[in-house]
């Protein structure tokens, strides 16, 4: 790989996701989805309460805790597959995302070619002087 920078990491993208970091996805997720995350926190909830009932004794406590994982592992399952329909039902959505997508192409394609273009007249100038160099050196 080169030393110098290229030119597209001057943050000139279009998608801003791309440079960030996981988090922010995660984040993002979250608001589309908001059950799967609170389940998953449940489901953690009430295994950590199995887990303490179990250390402490009281294994009705723990039996309860251990039915209550399994229905909320249910709840999340289902708003993961609730939140799938919803979201794979929208065409317009898929729609305009594919133009998202194959504007974001065009895009980088045209940053391609820029780049190409900007390195072809750097490689051109290096040669016109080395070609003057050289000149200058056989007229010494």
């Amino acid at each position: 790989m080169s030393d110098l920078p290229s030119s597209f990491d001057n943050g000139n993208s279009i998608d801003e996701n791309e440079k960030s970091p996981g988090y922010y996805k995660i984040l993002e997720r979250c608001k589309e989805q908001p059950l799967v995350p609170l389940g998953c926190l449940a489901t953690c909830g009430a295994l950590i309460l199995s887990a303490r009932a179990l250390r402490v004794g009281n294994k009705r406590q723990a039996n309860r805790m251990f039915f209550a994982r399994v229905a909320f592992q249910g709840l999340t399952v289902a708003a993961l597959i609730g939140g799938a329909m919803y979201y794979g039902q929208d065409p317009k959505q898929k729609l305009e995302q594919k133009e998202r997508e194959k504007m974001l192409a065009r895009h980088r394609e045209k940053l391609w070619i820029e780049e190409l273009e900007r390195r072809d007249l750097e490689v051109q100038e290096r040669r016109k002087r080395a070609a003057a160099f050289r000149q200058q050196e056989e007229e010494k």
